[in-house]
Order: structure tokens, then sequence, then C-alpha cells
């Protein structure tokens, strides 16, 4: 439980490294994001309504007689399609969020790394743009496997007694998968592959918890949680790069 508290702990003490360190302005990047998410989302929406009202329309060949009838399915149909909409959104929108925001997480993984060391990580625009194909590949990774966990999870809710606990365990889980996703981006600086960092995470899977926690809790909010937690993943990344440098200081004053 102490990686836990350290983990929560790295998260709001990184607030006050980044206005010392002036890398505030990731901040920027991230109204960009919600900016855009919410012109999408209501677009998104909108379309897939849309396309559910005429298909429904068209299977049931509605003719001028039942017009009526026709035209309250349709509204029913776009009423399940914003829900169905919803729902997507909630379980995917955390992991869309990183993907969108992964350029300026790679980069704010770089910048902590140096005003943590003094030495620059990383070789060029080609090492910028390894780390936003890998941060991209590992969250797409991270969120199937979340959801796999999730839907054998959600199914253990058949089994008397014990559905009462599931909702808190797949808290957990999303929240140590956004923690391993955000800490990814320092071990990559720090030259480790993906491998490395699911060893990484499976030894420390209460402080990806801690660090994924911050990112994770908004989004239980309806509509604007995603939103909430764009604004923490800036943060909750150099929390992961701290934690990873602070362990190899450690390691090497032990040596």
């Amino acid at each position: 439980m102490s990686e836990l508290f350290r983990g929560i702990e790295l998260v709001f003490s990184s607030l006050a490294f980044m206005k010392k360190h002036r890398l505030m302005y990731a901040y920027i990047w991230a109204v960009v994001i919600v900016l855009l998410l919410l012109t999408g989302g209501v677009l998104g929406a909108m379309s897939v309504s849309e396309m559910v009202k005429s298909l429904v329309d068209g299977w049931l060949k509605v003719g001028e007689s039942e017009k009526w009838y026709g035209g309250a399915l349709g509204v029913v149909a776009s009423v399940a399609s914003w829900l169905l909409t919803y729902v997507l959104v909630i379980l995917f929108s955390g992991y869309i969020a990183l993907i969108l925001m992964s350029p300026v997480l790679s980069h704010i993984a770089e910048k902590t790394a140096l005003a943590m060391t003094g030495q620059k990580a990383r070789e060029g625009l080609s090492g910028l743009v390894f780390g936003i194909l890998r941060g991209i590949a590992f969250s797409v990774r991270n969120m199937l496997m979340q959801l796999a966990i999730t839907i054998v999870l959600l199914l253990c809710t058949l089994i008397p007694g014990v559905g009462l606990i599931i909702p808190l365990l797949i808290f957990g889980v999303d929240a140590f998968y956004y923690g391993l996703s955000m800490t990814d981006y320092g071990l990559e600086i720090y030259g480790k592959d993906n491998k490395t960092s699911v060893k990484y995470g499976k030894s420390h899977k209460t402080l990806m918890a801690g660090i994924g926690l911050p990112y994770a809790l908004p989004l239980l909010l309806p509509v604007i949680g995603t939103y909430i937690s764009i604004f923490m993943a800036p943060v909750c990344v150099v929390a992961g790069v701290r934690a990873i440098a602070e362990e190899d200081r450690i390691t090497k004053t032990n040596k």
C-alpha cells in the first residue's frame, strides 16, 4: 500500500515540478485536444444516430400511412444510438485521450528526464517520433488488456456474493493500466523495451495504480470526466518519469 500512496503523492507533487521546470505549456495541447473531442464527440454521436435511424427506417420500409409509427421508432433508435455512443466513449475515452495526447506526453517525458538528470535522452526528431508511436501502440495494447479483464470481471458478477466487489476491482484494473501507460513514456526514455515495461508494471502494481488513479477517477464522471482526465495526463506522465528516475538513482547508489 505504501507504493500506492507514493504514486498518488508523486502525481500531485509533479505539478510543482512542472511549474519549476517550465513544463506547463503542455496544457496548451490539452486545451486543443479538449476542443477537438468536444467537436468530434458531438459530430460522431450525431452521425451514428442518423445512421441507425436510416437503417431502422429502411428495414421497416415505412409507408405513408405508417409515418407516425416509423417516426416513433426512429426517435427510439436515435436515443439508443446516443446511449450506445456514450457507453463506448466511457469505455474507450481514456485511451483515446492518451493517444491524442501522445505527442506532448512523449515530449514532456523527455523534458522531465532532462530536468532530473541533466542529460539528453533522445537524439533528434526520430527519437521523438519513435516515442510517440511506441506510446500509441502501448496504449492500444493496454486498452485491449483492460477490456479483456473487464469483460471477465463483469462475467464474475453472475457468481452470487461476488458482484459487490467487482466495480472496485474494475476501477483498480483501470487505474493500473492507465498508470502503466503513463510510466511507459519514462521507461522508453531510459531505453527500456515494451517487455521490460510490462515486467516493471507487474513488479510495481500498486505504484502503477497510484500514478493512474488521478487519471482514472475523473473518468467516472459522466460527460465531463474525459475532459478533466486530459488535464491530468501530463502530470501523471511526469510522475511516472520521476518514479523511474528516483528508483534508478537509488539502484546506482546501492551498487
